[in-house]
């Protein structure tokens, strides 16, 4: 979520970098990025719900309901 909002791409997450919030499991690339998700949650989830609006055929991944970042 930190890098698809700050760079416009997604990346894959690494198990180590993982996080939870509300039940979900969330997946960084780095600790940076774990760190800035975890300062404010409900904002990336409040920009992920917004890209999946604007950007369906971008990526479609955001439909799922899995993503990792």
């Amino acid at each position: 979520l930190v890098e698809l909002f700050q760079e416009n791409r997604a990346t894959a997450g690494s198990i180590e970098y993982g996080s939870f919030y509300l039940g979900q499991a969330f997946f960084f690339a780095n600790m940076e990025n774990r760190e800035r998700f975890e300062s404010n949650p409900s904002w990336f989830l409040g920009v992920m719900a917004d890209a999946r609006t604007a950007n369906n055929e971008k990526f479609p991944f955001l439909n799922t309901g899995m993503v990792d970042n």
